[in-house]
């Protein structure tokens, strides 16, 4: 009795939350693919490990500001980490002393996004993706491990002006992409929209007149931004491998510095069955799925949105005929006792 009590109070606030007057299935569908889930189906927040970093831009530990670092994000400054105390003070003894800076740590709690938190990259290596036209102006990041994701989160920031025409490209397991462009990211002192951490100063590098070495300045004045991308339904069960990204500013010396990625979603990396062993097919369907496994099937069972179980089978084979259109979870068991989940569009 009480997992109905349970099941049913998860239904009210997830009803209340989207609203029984949405426009249509499809928008009522979406809204409830971001709600928390329970059980074999909990989507979550994700910070990614990612690879493809290019510049270490945040100063840290004790040293030169130019020493710690590789490049500069906006060719005379900066970020630098609550730790950092430079060795021939310029105006201020250390970080500490003046505040403003990262968290040592390296989280960064969303601002924005309630329960989102951010991992920054060591601080002792490259841990930004820093485009600009005179030297990069596209990059990518790969994941660690596989995702599939309803939405993609991005922390950024721009120098020397906003940002009005970045494209973002995701990339998926099976080859295709998802492309947004014309994005915006906010320069790191101007902006004020979307600020998922605020209160943050700079430190000069001292390779410009305009930043002398180990300055601290624009002290508070600094923020990180976040980005979010919703991953079309139809790309909602496949997983992700990787976010590219090309800046073509109009100014030579504007720069885009990506930090982390989170997503809200599944993480594929700690499924029993090898990564992508099972796949399900046709994906949207509607009503009959397939699937295909190197693994001999003892059990289908489907979940809805909310975690319902909705039927189940035996075989290679589910048909969700009579159910209505929307998104639904296939756990997919082996005769080992093995098992995998895959999202799935009922259209």
């Amino acid at each position: 009795m009480k997992k109905i009590y349970d099941y049913a109070s998860i239904l009210i606030i997830v009803t209340t939350t989207c609203g029984l007057n949405a426009k249509n299935i499809a928008e009522f569908d979406l809204c409830l693919q971001q709600q928390p889930l329970p059980g074999v189906v909990a989507a979550a927040y994700h910070s990614v490990s990612l690879t493809g970093f290019n510049h270490d831009v945040v100063a840290n530990g004790s040293g030169q500001a130019n020493a710690t670092t590789t490049e500069t994000i906006d060719y005379s400054n900066e970020y630098y980490s609550a730790d950092f105390v430079p060795s021939t003070p310029y105006n201020g003894a250390s970080a500490a002393a003046v505040g403003g800076g990262l968290p040592a740590n390296g989280q960064v709690q969303s601002a924005v996004t309630s329960g989102l938190t951010y991992q920054l990259s060591d601080y002792n290596a490259p841990n930004a993706l820093l485009l600009r036209p005179l030297t990069t102006a596209s990059g990518m990041l790969n994941f660690a491990s596989g995702y599939t994701a309803n939405s993609v989160y991005i922390l950024w920031v721009a120098t020397e002006a906003q940002a009005n025409n970045v494209g973002v490209t995701i990339h998926f397991a099976d080859g295709t992409t998802q492309v947004s462009n014309n994005q915006i990211a906010y320069d790191w002192v101007g902006g004020n929209t979307g600020i998922a951490l605020s209160g943050l100063g700079r430190i000069g590098a001292g390779v410009t007149q305009w930043a002398q070495l180990n300055e601290f300045s624009e002290l508070g004045a600094c923020k990180l931004f976040e980005k979010k991308i919703d991953i079309l339904a139809e790309n909602q069960s496949k997983t992700i491998t990787g976010v590219s990204f090309n800046y073509a500013p109009s100014g030579d010396y504007q720069s885009l510095a990506v930090f982390a990625i989170n997503v809200f979603g599944e993480s594929l990396g700690v499924a029993s069955f090898n990564r992508n062993s099972a796949t399900v097919y046709p994906n949207p369907s509607s009503g009959k799925f397939n699937v295909a496994t190197d693994r001999p099937i003892r059990t289908i069972t489907v979940f809805d949105a909310i975690g319902r179980e909705i039927t189940s089978g035996k075989g290679a084979e589910i048909s969700l005929g009579n159910v209505p259109n929307g998104i639904y979870y296939l756990k997919i068991e082996s005769e080992t006792g093995a098992s995998q989940t895959i999202k799935v569009l009922k259209n």
